[in-house]
């Protein structure tokens, strides 16, 4: 199985800070390949530059749920595509709670993004009072089910589950939470589409200690991080402690 790193950068870093991130995750990558892959989801702005380099594989954080026309401000599919984008994130909480966005454009996007075959990392998770409710199985099902409401090609797909309550907050799921959540998002899989091979992240806090708990004490294949990936240095540690977990 290979792993899968995801960095997401958030509104962050100027473009010269891009390029010394680039610089030295790509060289790091180069050593690494073998056994994990490294996304980094980008700053619009950012997205074709840093594309050339060729190395690690550059996604958006977000895209426009219309696919063209007299819509003000917008980045489309079609756009993200033609300057080489490998892929976006959809449905990150930011997007949900902050922004908005609720199930149907969600899925919007992501089949705009599946008809230009272009890879996702669909976010899903509850917040606290939800969580405390008794509701993250409830949560966790519609947004999987509306979400991928006519969805086929789940070769593009990679789920990234971030509890609300745990993104920025410096406290990660416990360990036991967090494996009874994977075996349930799994089940959900495959029960409803058939589907036993899921390409599965953690988001919520994730650190340079808690990479390897994930690799030792889960079955998951992986994590979407934050702020502990800005700095290329502590990028480069969480790598080399998840490999070696």
């Amino acid at each position: 199985m290979k792993y899968v790193l995801a960095s997401n950068w958030k509104a962050n870093f100027t473009l010269e800070e891009a390029k010394i991130w680039f610089e030295s995750i790509g060289s790091k990558y180069n050593e690494v390949r073998n056994e994990v892959r490294i996304i980094a989801a980008v700053p619009y702005v950012y997205v074709h530059y840093l594309s050339s380099y060729g190395i690690v594989d550059v996604f958006a954080q977000n895209v426009s749920h219309v696919k063209q026309g007299a819509f003000t401000g917008e980045v489309t599919v079609s756009m993200l595509k033609s300057i080489n984008c490998k892929g976006c994130i959809v449905g990150h909480s930011e997007r949900r709670h902050i922004f908005g966005e609720n199930d149907d454009i969600i899925n919007k996007k992501i089949l705009s993004l599946q008809e230009n075959s272009m890879e996702i990392i669909f976010c899903i998770g509850e917040k606290l009072e939800e969580r405390k409710e008794g509701k993250t199985k409830e949560v966790l099902f519609n947004q999987i089910v509306n979400g991928l409401k006519d969805f086929e090609r789940f070769d593009l797909l990679i789920v990234a589950y971030e509890p609300v309550w745990a993104i920025g907050t410096g406290v990660p799921i416990e360990i036991p939470d967090l494996i009874d959540a994977e075996n349930f998002i799994r089940k959900i899989f495959k029960d409803n589409f058939n589907i036993d091979n899921l390409t599965l992240l953690y988001g919520g806090s994730v650190d340079k200690e808690f990479v390897k708990k994930i690799k030792q004490e889960t079955t998951m294949n992986g994590a979407l991080i934050g702020s502990a990936s800005w700095k290329p240095d502590g990028f480069i540690q969480i790598i080399d402690n998840f490999i070696n977990a």
